[in-house]
């Protein structure tokens, strides 16, 4: 529900585990490969940052553990943090800089 309840519909999210998103939502891209297989290429050479701006990504959610798999200042660079945890101890979500296609219901 945290998507739901923090951002409109029509918005491109990306994320590592997409199960149940990926399943009830639209527009959830998948990150870590299960159903995506061409995402394995940038994150082994740490070009996902080329992959997500790609896709044209405005929401990115993320475990903190795959945070390596962006070029080193990726994130600073180009994403706010919207908060630290979206509620299960573990998850990140950024919202892209300066980004006003991204329309939060806060």
């Amino acid at each position: 529900g945290f998507i739901q309840r923090n951002f409109k519909g029509g918005i491109k999210i990306a994320a590592f585990q997409t199960g149940t998103i990926g399943y009830f939502l639209p527009d959830i891209y998948n990150l870590d490969g299960k159903v995506d297989y061409n995402v394995i290429k940038y994150s082994r050479n740490r070009e996902l940052g080329r992959y997500v701006d790609s896709l044209g990504i405005e929401v990115l959610i993320a475990w903190e553990q795959y945070l390596p798999n962006f070029k080193e200042g990726y994130l600073t660079e180009n994403w706010d943090v919207y908060t630290p945890d979206i509620g299960d101890s573990q998850s990140i979500c950024f919202i892209r800089k300066n980004d006003s296609g991204v329309r939060k219901m806060k």
